[in-house]
């Protein structure tokens, strides 16, 4: 990891970006050129292609926003959960879903390997809505406290002292934004409930092998931007003054 105090500005959508936006919007003008003589093929053509066009946009959009300076001053309300975006998670499984049975019923001439594919996205996003709805998925979140950090998922909570915060930084992981974190001392860590410190250091030990830290938080998932978060994170990490101001909590509405 580099400390995100002397990291260089991102540079920016890469070569490979671009191309894979011209790559998709070419096979979607061949799409729509195809409806009038094969109306299968061109929805096809554009319910697949189009997809992909829109998450190569996406990134290039993200890349670009993310070559602007970071905020100088990112002020955090504490003790107030962050928690994951139900919004982004709904929409992504409504996607997933109307694609899958698209291609599925659109593309029935299409081979069956094709079919049974478009079928497992339509299943995963069907399954993704039923989670979202019953309450069993986004249990993830984050919260500052003047203590420190803590970062909580399904079956643990991690509070993460700011002074054991050695370095954050931001990487890309798939073509995804992400903020890192590395702890110098992981004992300082505060895990509950204790019954989930196994399962919790094992998860850190993949996490360190997969990302080079120690933990990786995706701001995409809490409708956050990668530099704010990363500016907010460094700012608390650093400054003992500004973490005393997380102990205020707002009034409750008259």
């Amino acid at each position: 990891m580099r400390d995100s105090s002397t990291a260089n500005r991102p540079s920016g959508p890469s070569v490979r970006d671009w191309t894979l936006v011209a790559l998709n919007l070419v096979f979607v003008i061949a799409g729509a050129a195809m409806l009038w003589r094969k109306p299968a093929v061109g929805v096809v053509t554009l319910a697949l292609f189009g997809s992909f066009l829109g998450l190569a946009l996406s990134v290039v959009l993200r890349k670009l926003r993310a070559r602007r300076a970071p905020p100088q001053v990112v002020d955090v309300m504490g003790g107030v959960p962050i928690r994951m975006s139900r919004r982004r998670m709904s929409l992504l499984a409504l996607w997933m879903l109307a694609l899958g049975v698209t291609l599925v019923v659109i593309g029935e001439a299409y081979p069956a390997p094709f079919r049974w594919l478009s079928g497992f996205v339509a299943l995963v996003g069907a399954i993704l809505l039923a989670l979202l709805a019953t309450g069993r998925w986004a249990h993830g979140y984050l919260q500052f406290d003047p203590e420190g950090l803590t970062i909580g998922r399904r079956l643990w909570r991690a509070l993460i002292p700011w002074d054991a915060i050695a370095v954050v930084d931001t990487s890309d992981y798939f073509d995804n934004a992400l903020v890192r974190i590395g702890v110098a001392d992981l004992e300082a860590v505060e895990i509950s409930p204790r019954s989930a410190q196994p399962l919790f250091f094992k998860q850190v030990v993949a996490m360190r092998l997969d990302t080079g830290a120690e933990f990786a938080i995706m701001p995409a998932h809490y409708g956050l931007d990668a530099a704010t978060l990363a500016a907010a994170f460094e700012r608390y990490r650093e400054d003992p003054q500004a973490r005393a101001a997380l102990a205020r909590r707002a009034l409750p509405a008259a």
